[in-house]
């Protein structure tokens, strides 16, 4: 997958993610973050969905590219 176009959408959004992650826990005592919580999950889920639909676009050009090969 890192050679293909999808490779990078993929890549930031497990970044974001991993950042994200680092920030609640960095600020898990103050108030600020608790209350951010819910919009810092639907930033990440929002990025996470991302993410998923870049890889079903690649597993449905992928298989379609594997039969085209064969039938060649």
């Amino acid at each position: 997958m890192r050679g293909t176009q999808y490779f990078w959408p993929t890549l930031i959004s497990g970044l974001l993610s991993l950042v994200l992650a680092g920030y609640i826990m960095a600020n898990a005592s103050v108030g600020l973050a608790l209350s951010l919580l819910g919009i810092l999950l639907g930033i990440e889920m929002l990025f996470n969905g991302f993410g998923l639909i870049f890889m079903a676009f690649f597993v449905k050009n992928a298989g379609n590219e594997t039969t085209e090969a064969k039938q060649a």
